[in-house]
C-alpha cells in the first residue's frame, strides 16, 4: 500500500487540492516543483517564479516539504526539440503529451523513485486509471503502464469548480482563482482584404499550416 507519495506542485489549484486531499488521507507527502524551463532563454517570459512561490505558499499552508528540481535538458531535448522538427514536418504536435510521457511520467517519475523513495507520485490531472482511483484523457494517452501503476490522481472525480471551491474553504487564496496554464485561446477569421471578421474558431492550436 502506497504510503509516502511524491506530489507534482506546480502553483496551480489543481496540484493545491490534490495536496489537500493526500495531507486529509494520511499520507506522507514530499512536494516536487518541477522546472522544465530555463527563464534565460526569454528574459521576462515565461517565468516560473510566480509560479514556484504559489507553490510554496500551499506546501507552507498544509505543513508540505517542497524542493524545486530541474529537468529543463530532458524538456529540451524530449519536448520543444521534437515540436520544433514537427513543425517543420507541417504537422500539429502537442506538446502536453510529449511532456506527460517524458517530463511528468517518466523523468519525474524515476527522479522520485531513486532520490526520495517513494512509494508513487501524484499530480493534479483530471485523470483515472484503471489501477485505483485509466487515463482516459488525450494528454496522457501515451504514458507507461509501468508508471501508471504507481501513480495518484486525488482529484479525478472533481469538477474544476469543486476543486476551486475546496482551495477557497481551506484559505488556498493564492491559487483558488488563478488562471489555468494551459486555458485554450480562440481565433478569428478575418477576411485578408477587407480586414473583418468573418467567424471564429477554436483556437490556434488546432490548425495544421497549410490548412
Amino acid at each position: 500500500m502506497f504510503r509516502k507519495v511524491a506530489l507534482g506542485i506546480s502553483g496551480g489549484v489543481d496540484s493545491a487540492v490534490a495536496a489537500l486531499l493526500l495531507k486529509r488521507a494520511g499520507y506522507q507527502i514530499e512536494g516536487v516543483f518541477m522546472r522544465n524551463w530555463d527563464n534565460n532563454y526569454e528574459a521576462g517570459f515565461c517565468s516560473d517564479e510566480k509560479d514556484f512561490e504559489d507553490a510554496t505558499f500551499v506546501c507552507r499552508k498544509l505543513n508540505i516539504p517542497l524542493r524545486r528540481v530541474y529537468f529543463i535538458k530532458e524538456y529540451w531535448n524530449e519536448v520543444f526539440t521534437v515540436l520544433l522538427k514537427e513543425y517543420e514536418s507541417g504537422l500539429t504536435p502537442n506538446p502536453d503529451i510529449l511532456c506527460n510521457r517524458y517530463i511528468k511520467f517518466d523523468s519525474f517519475f524515476e527522479y522520485c523513485r531513486n532520490n526520495l523513495g517513494t512509494d508513487a507520485i501524484a499530480t493534479g490531472h483530471y485523470a483515472n486509471t484503471s489501477f485505483g482511483p485509466f487515463l482516459g484523457r488525450y494528454n496522457e494517452n501515451e504514458v507507461k503502464q509501468f508508471s501508471l501503476r504507481k501513480c495518484m490522481f486525488p482529484i479525478a472525480n472533481l469538477l474544476k469548480s469543486e476543486v476551486r471551491q475546496l482551495a477557497r474553504r481551506e484559505g488556498l487564496l493564492n491559487v483558488a482563482q488563478k488562471r489555468d496554464s494551459t486555458e485554450a485561446k480562440k481565433g478569428l477569421f478575418i477576411d485578408i482584404e477587407s480586414g473583418s471578421v468573418v467567424g471564429e474558431h477554436a483556437g490556434l492550436h488546432k490548425w495544421t499550416v497549410g490548412q
